[in-house]
């Protein structure tokens, strides 16, 4: 008898440290740092760069990156995420319309380089390329 596969779509969230690279975080983390709750120290005072990617996943591993947007988030001096910048960011295109927004998300968006790409999937523990 066949063994079923079973395959599923997963979001995954990393965050850049700067001289340690990217590092996953488990939603409860990110959803403690998007209200606050969260302290960061050793990002304080700075922006870093976080990753959000849909991936699939097939027996527990990961199999294909479906999607991947870079944003930016500010952290204060106590390690807290900016939060007067998320809501500005969020409040800013809830008065947007549609047409908008999607033009000004093509021209703000945060390129994804090669090394980037490549980081983040070995970070993901995507199987190597052969």
């Amino acid at each position: 008898m066949a063994q079923a596969i079973r395959e599923t779509l997963a979001s995954r969230f990393l965050v850049e440290y700067p001289n340690k690279g990217w590092r996953l975080f488990s939603v409860n983390r990110v959803s403690a740092a998007y209200r606050g709750k969260l302290l960061l120290p050793d990002l304080a005072n700075q922006t870093v760069r976080v990753a959000f990617a849909d991936v699939a996943v097939r027996n527990g591993r990961p199999v294909a990156l479906y999607s991947l947007e870079l944003a930016e988030w500010r952290v204060d001096g106590e390690g807290r995420v900016d939060q007067t910048a998320l809501m500005s960011r969020i409040t800013e295109k809830l008065n947007m319309s549609t047409e908008t927004q999607q033009k000004r998300s093509e021209r703000d968006a945060i390129q994804v380089s090669n090394a980037d790409l490549e980081a983040i999937c070995l970070a993901l523990k995507f199987p190597p390329a052969n």
